[in-house]
């Protein structure tokens, strides 16, 4: 009895981690893979270059969870998309370990 609890235990906790590296919201194949540096503002850099968040700008963090731009400080490996017709950050996916790993299908090898 024992064992078939114990099994049960580590058979839930196997899914929830394979469910936990999927993303709920994919990241886009459209987005670009840069360096992000925030600094608290809606001010940021990619690859040291100027940038600004739209209004309502979405960041996912590497927990797959919605994070604010205040809370978030230093730079990040990440995905990002820029809204056309202002030409701000629209969306930021923080890429995890497993993430940065993955090569992307245009990158030179």
């Amino acid at each position: 009895m024992i064992r078939m609890a114990a099994s049960a235990v580590a058979l839930g906790f196997a899914a929830s981690l394979a469910f936990a590296q999927q993303r709920m919201i994919p990241i886009s194949p459209k987005a670009k893979r840069a360096d992000i540096t925030f600094d608290g503002t809606p001010n940021i850099l990619i690859d040291g270059r100027a940038a600004r968040l739209a209004p309502g700008a979405r960041i996912q963090d590497r927990n797959n969870m919605l994070t604010m731009h205040g809370s978030l400080q230093g730079s990040a490996k990440a995905r990002y998309l820029i809204e056309e017709t202002t030409g701000n950050v629209i969306t930021i996916w923080i890429l995890t370990d497993q993430e940065i790993a993955t090569r992307d299908p245009e990158e030179p090898k």
